[in-house]
């Protein structure tokens, strides 16, 4: 079982605050990218199933940004975690 996470108000403004500012700086990410020619374009499930190294270090810098305190880790994000950690 799991246990139950306390969020507060505070809580949900300081993630709200985290995504905006981790949302706004994988933009710039994305932004910078497209000026760059030469892209890495990998596939993952199939041949259909493209990934960009942009794609991979915006996810990287979402998931980490949103790991960075105890709180924000017990959030449910495991399913993308173990391609980080």
């Amino acid at each position: 079982m799991t246990a139950k996470l306390e969020v507060t108000e505070e809580d949900l403004n300081s993630f709200h605050d985290a995504a905006v500012s981790l949302a706004r700086e994988g933009g710039e990410v994305v932004r910078k990218a497209i000026s760059d020619r030469h892209k890495r374009v990998e596939a993952k499930s199939s041949q259909v199933d493209l990934v960009t190294e942009t794609d991979r270090a915006v996810e990287k810098l979402l998931f980490e940004g949103l790991r960075w305190d105890k709180r924000r880790s017990e959030f449910p994000l495991q399913s993308i975690g173990s391609f980080y950690t």
